[in-house]
């Protein structure tokens, strides 16, 4: 591997790496501001959503059904719930 190469791998890398550790540190993104706490969670993480909007303008809910007999909740479901 050619050393230029090998440097825009490790770039790559390291930008890659620096986005897993702040989706992992800031942990899910329906955090807030709007408090969710009295809601079931099933799902493993947030993959796929919009964080909530810093200033909302409308109350709403995202609804999902999870059949836990079924893997991953259901055939319309991803594998994160």
């Amino acid at each position: 591997i050619a050393a230029e190469d090998l440097a825009e791998a490790d770039r790559y890398g390291s930008i890659m790496g620096e986005k897993a550790l702040k989706i992992l540190q800031t942990g899910f993104s329906s955090a807030g501001p709007v408090d969710i706490s009295s809601l079931t969670r099933v799902a493993k993480s947030d993959f796929g959503l919009y964080p909530q909007p810093g200033k909302p303008l409308f109350k709403g809910a995202l609804a999902q059904i999870y059949v836990r007999s079924q893997p991953y909740g259901g055939s319309d479901k991803s594998s994160n719930g």
